[in-house]
């Protein structure tokens, strides 16, 4: 899943929320929203907390917007749910299968 595509189209939603916003979130470089989904993943290595942090730093008007995006994501329940983990891997197995034909097309 592009969790960056969902990021920036929920930045987008509150840019429209928040319309005294100052910054346009269409601006952002897709680096951005990447960094912000790994991190809230949980995934984001060292230099890439830094890259963000100092994208942050240097662009302080997004910074409230992030928080209530790291804020409602903390909100949403985490289910350990067996169905959909085997329905992930499922979908996961078919996608590389399909880049296995597309990359052998080539």
């Amino acid at each position: 899943m592009n969790l960056w595509l969902f990021f920036k189209f929920f930045a987008f939603i509150c840019n429209i929320y928040f319309s005294t916003a100052s910054i346009d979130y269409m601006e952002v470089p897709e680096i951005i929203w990447f960094l912000f989904a790994k991190k809230l993943a949980g995934e984001i290595s060292a230099s890439e907390l830094q890259e963000l942090r100092i994208f942050v730093r240097d662009n302080p008007a997004i910074e409230p917007q992030l928080e209530a995006i790291n804020l409602s994501w903390k909100q949403i329940p985490v289910k350990n749910d067996e169905k959909l983990e085997a329905a992930y891997l499922c979908i996961k197995q078919k996608i590389s299968e399909k880049d296995r034909c597309y990359n052998s097309a080539k």
